[in-house]
């Protein structure tokens, strides 16, 4: 993606390098080419799914807390 692009979108972003085994490396080709989008877009995608299953993971270990509960009942 050019640098106009990237402004245009209003999101920051940096270059990086990646190495990884060939076979995965094969894969990411492979699955990038299956969902229509460019290797670097599909592991944004990846990446971005597996942050949202992060922070969901760390709201429920918030919400099922028993001192959170407790505080929340308490309010009622």
């Amino acid at each position: 993606m050019s640098d106009k692009k990237q402004q245009n979108e209003g999101k920051e972003s940096k270059r990086i390098n990646i190495r990884m085994p060939l076979h995965i490396n094969d894969w990411v080709n492979e699955q990038a080419q299956i969902h229509g989008v460019s290797v670097t877009a599909f592991i944004n995608m990846r990446l971005a799914e597996i942050k949202r299953q992060d922070d969901m993971s760390k709201a429920m270990a918030v919400m099922t807390n028993e001192k959170v509960i407790k505080m929340l009942e308490d309010m009622k």
